[in-house]
């Protein structure tokens, strides 16, 4: 969320935990909404770019004079992208103080307690459904549409209301003792009963008996680029069909508990002497910035001369605090898309069902030799850089 000492709040900006993005994830919502995923589920420098550059860039170019972003120190929001473009176009970029959110961010301070209570009443009267009482948490197909009568029920006050967080703040009209006054000073009230009699009405309404139904209909998978968000009106244009979608199935589970980013099926083919090929198109203009040294070896950022990435590339690559062999099976614009292998006690295989996972240059840790086989019957392999050149312990 984001708004201005104006009482003006853009669209809101939707990041989901996931690594792929859905049709029904993205219709329903409020007007101007914007869609995109994480891995994590958190904002990372790629997408916090893409809001600045989707959303908030827009309006303020419509703004005259000099302008001014105000957020936290989050490292995913220092990008010198978006510095350079602040100076380009008048706007100054301003990080709060650490530890001071409660006392200066504006919608921390008024805005989001009213949001909060309205979220809260949304998802206890969608709970009392007959279709709420089927799952433990929010479907996705079903966020944007509870999101959206959110943004509803904040229009009528929520521009007085974030008004009066900029006040409260300081930062509109400038006014330091309003920080000042509230540095924490009282004693806690042990005056609040343990027990409010809005909880006892929550319990006796969830007894209540619905007849609400809810409708589960067919998802569309859509075909979008890694890191860039999407708005309901793209949905045509990124849609798989349902044919390509039957012919996906579910290949895409992975062997560490993640799914696949690359809609399309890579075409795993073994020769005779069992070595593993990988058929694959390719895009080979990603800006990398690796170097092959004399040992065979890739080394992210130790040498002059520039490595580009191929497909067929045996790699090692990071992944949650953990280092993986993979082969690259294709090279875009977002990232590096990389088949790993998966654990067989001392050794590696290849899982039967691919583990395929886009990447991006950081999580690339070198270039390595083929992995070597070790047992033919058991289809195990072995990769000696891991421990040889890296010192990891397998």
């Amino acid at each position: 969320m984001c708004g201005n000492a104006a009482g003006e709040i853009l669209p809101p900006y939707v990041n989901y935990k996931a690594e792929k993005m859905w049709d029904t994830w993205t219709e329903g919502g409020p007007t101007g909404a914007r869609y995109n995923r994480t891995k994590s589920g958190w904002f990372d420098g790629t997408t916090f770019e893409d809001w600045f550059n989707t959303l908030l860039l827009p309006e303020l170019k419509k703004k005259d004079g000099r302008k001014v972003i105000i957020g936290d120190n989050l490292s995913s929001h220092i990008s010198p992208r978006v510095i350079e473009t602040c100076e380009r176009n008048d706007i100054a970029f301003v990080c709060l103080p650490p530890n001071a959110t409660h006392l200066r961010q504006p919608l921390d301070l008024s805005y989001f307690r009213p949001m909060k209570i309205y979220w809260r009443q949304i998802l206890d009267d969608w709970k009392r459904t007959s279709f709420g009482r089927k799952y433990p948490t929010i479907p996705k197909d079903t966020f944007p549409s509870l999101l959206k009568k959110l943004v509803d029920k904040l229009a009528n006050n929520g521009p007085s209301i974030l008004k009066a967080g900029f006040g409260k703040s300081g930062l509109y009209p400038i006014n330091r003792k309003e920080v000042l006054a509230r540095l924490p000073n009282a004693e806690l009230d042990s005056s609040l009963p343990l027990v409010s009699s809005s909880f006892i009405t929550h319990l006796e309404s969830v007894r209540a008996q619905e007849t609400l139904a809810g409708t589960n209909r067919r998802k569309r998978k859509l075909n979008a680029e890694p890191g860039k968000s999407v708005h309901a009106t793209d949905i045509p244009a990124l849609s798989i069909n349902s044919d390509q979608q039957d012919k996906q199935g579910s290949s895409g589970i992975s062997q560490k508990k993640k799914k696949s980013m690359n809609p399309k099926k890579i075409e795993t083919i073994r020769s005779d002497d069992d070595t593993v090929s990988y058929k694959s198109d390719t895009d080979n203009d990603f800006d990398l910035s690796l170097s092959e040294s004399e040992d065979g070896l890739t080394h992210p950022l130790e040498e002059t001369e520039a490595y580009v990435p191929e497909v067929d590339d045996n790699v090692i690559v990071k992944y949650e605090e953990e280092y993986w062999p993979g082969v690259i099976t294709k090279v875009h614009k977002s990232g590096i898309t990389v088949s790993c292998m998966a654990r067989s006690g001392n050794f590696w295989k290849w899982p039967s069902q691919e583990d395929i996972l886009s990447y991006s240059l950081s999580d690339i840790l070198c270039k390595i030799k083929p992995p070597t086989k070790v047992s033919s019957k058991r289809e195990l392999y072995n990769v000696p850089e891991l421990k040889d050149k890296w010192g990891i312990v397998e």
